[in-house]
C-alpha cells in the first residue's frame, strides 16, 4: 500500500513538473527595440518600434500595447489625441508606416502627463476575439510602427543623454498602471501575457550630435611615393581633445587607414560642433597632433588632410616623402620619443629574424630587417618626439635627456 502511494506521489510530481516546465519554457521569447530615432525637422522626431521573435515556438499574437516616457525638457508636447496629438503614426500618403495590418496596430496614440518631469506616451491595444490571433514568424524583425513626435518648440535632444527615452514596462518599481504589455494565445487558447522587459532596448544614437571626420594621412615606411600607395592598411586611433589646456581627451575613435585613398573615417558620438585639437597614433607611430590653434569641427562630415602640408601637424612634426607629408614611425615602445630604446627593439628583432606583422616591422613587408632599422635609426638620431601645445621647454628637455642619442650637428 505504501509503495502504491509512493508511485502515485512520484507520478503527481512528474506531471506537475511537466506542466510547470511546459508553462515556463513555452512562453515566447522576443526582442522589442525602439530605434532609428531621427530629427526630421527642428520640431519633429520619428522613431521605429521593432519586434523580433527570437525562438521557434509558434506565437499567436493576441494583443499588445506600448507606453513610453520622455523628459519634459525634450520639447513641448500637446495632450490632444488623434491626428492632432503630438504623438502619432508617421505615414506615407495617409497610410501608417508599419509591417502589421491595421487591426493589429496599437491604436489611439496620445500624450499623457504621468509625472512632473516626464511626458507619457500611450498606445491602446487592438482587440481580437478568443483565438484567431496573428501568427508571427521566427527571426524576422517586424516594424510595429514608425511613430512621430511633434513639438511646438524646437526639440532639445541633449536632454535624452542623462534622461533617457524609456519603454515603460514591468521592470519598473513600483509597477506602473499604464505600461507596455504583450499577450499571446497559449496552447489552451487563453490570453496570456509574455512581456519580458529585460528584452526591451532603446537606441537613441541616431539623433545624438556627433563629429565625423575623414582624415587623410600617410605613414612613413608604409608610404610608397612612386605608386602613391601605402604597402598595407593600418589601424589608427584618433583622440578628440579639448582645445584649451590641459587639452584632455574628450573621446576616441578607431579606423583603418585605406592603402589607396589614405583616408580613415573617425566618428565621435555625443560631441557638439566646436574647436578641438585631435591627435592620431598607433603602436608604431609618433602621436601626431593637429594644427596649432585647433580646428573648428562641425556636426556634418569634416575633412582633414595631414599629407597636404607640414603645418597640418602641430610643430610641423612630419616628414616629406615624395609629394606627401607623412607621420613619423618608429616609436615602437610608445613613450612619445624615438630613441635608443626603440632602436634596440628593432635591432633585436633583426637579429632574431622576426617575421609577420610585428610592431617592429615598420615598412609593412612582414619581415624585420635592415630597411626597418634604417628608419628607426634616422628618427632616433634626430630624436623625433611628440609635439603638442602643452609641450614646455622643461618637458622637452626631460625627453631629450631620456634619449640616449645626441642629434648630429651639420
Amino acid at each position: 500500500m505504501k509503495k502504491y502511494y509512493f508511485i502515485q506521489f512520484v507520478f503527481f510530481i512528474a506531471s506537475f513538473s511537466s506542466v510547470y516546465s511546459q508553462s515556463t519554457t513555452n512562453i515566447p521569447q522576443y526582442t522589442l527595440e525602439a530605434k532609428n530615432f531621427k530629427l526630421i525637422s527642428s520640431n519633429q522626431m520619428t522613431f521605429d518600434l521593432v519586434f523580433t521573435k527570437t525562438d521557434s515556438i509558434p506565437l499567436e499574437l493576441a494583443s499588445w500595447q506600448f507606453n513610453f516616457k520622455i523628459p519634459v525638457g525634450f520639447g513641448t508636447l500637446g495632450f490632444l489625441t488623434g491626428v492632432n496629438s503630438s504623438f502619432v503614426y508617421d505615414s506615407i500618403g495617409g497610410d501608417a508606416i508599419s509591417d502589421f495590418p491595421n487591426s493589429y496596430r496599437p491604436r489611439n496614440l496620445s500624450v499623457i502627463d504621468i509625472e512632473e518631469t516626464h511626458y507619457g506616451l500611450r498606445t491602446l491595444p487592438f482587440i481580437t476575439g478568443t483565438g484567431g490571433g496573428l501568427l508571427l514568424p521566427h527571426g524576422v524583425p517586424l516594424l510595429i510602427g514608425r511613430f512621430k513626435l511633434k513639438s511646438t518648440t524646437p526639440i532639445n535632444v541633449s536632454v535624452l543623454i542623462p534622461n533617457h527615452f524609456i519603454i515603460r514596462d514591468s521592470c519598473e518599481t513600483p509597477l506602473p498602471v499604464i505600461r507596455t504589455k504583450l499577450n499571446y494565445y497559449n496552447e489552451n487558447s487563453f490570453n496570456q501575457e509574455f512581456t519580458r522587459c529585460t528584452n526591451h532596448s532603446v537606441d537613441i544614437s541616431g539623433i545624438l550630435p556627433k563629429i565625423e571626420m575623414n582624415v587623410n594621412l600617410a605613414i612613413e615606411g608604409l608610404y610608397d611615393p612612386l605608386s602613391d600607395l601605402s604597402l598595407r592598411k593600418d589601424t589608427v586611433t584618433a583622440y578628440l581633445r579639448n582645445v584649451n589646456s590641459p587639452y584632455q581627451i574628450i573621446d576616441s575613435s578607431r579606423s583603418v587607414i585605406d592603402s589607396i585613398s589614405h583616408i580613415g573615417n573617425f566618428i565621435f558620438v555625443n560631441q557638439s560642433a566646436g574647436s578641438y585639437y585631435f591627435s592620431v597614433r598607433n603602436k608604431r607611430i609618433i602621436e601626431t597632433w593637429s594644427e596649432a590653434g585647433g580646428t573648428y569641427l562641425t556636426n556634418e562630415i569634416n575633412y582633414y588632410d595631414f599629407t597636404a602640408s607640414a603645418s597640418k601637424a602641430y610643430g610641423d612634426n612630419m616628414v616629406l616623402i615624395g609629394s606627401r607629408y607623412c607621420i613619423y614611425t618608429g616609436d615602437v615602445n610608445n613613450d612619445q620619443i624615438i630613441d635608443s630604446d626603440d632602436l634596440a627593439m628593432v635591432d633585436n628583432d633583426v637579429y632574431n629574424f622576426s617575421f609577420g606583422n610585428t610592431v617592429t616591422d615598420l615598412n609593412g613587408d612582414n619581415v624585420v630587417d635592415i630597411d626597418d632599422l634604417v628608419i628607426v635609426d634616422r628618427n632616433a638620431e634626430n630624436l623625433v618626439m611628440m609635439e603638442w601645445p602643452g609641450m614646455t621647454l622643461q618637458k622637452k628637455n626631460n625627453l631629450l635627456k631620456k634619449g640616449q642619442f645626441v642629434k648630429k650637428k651639420n
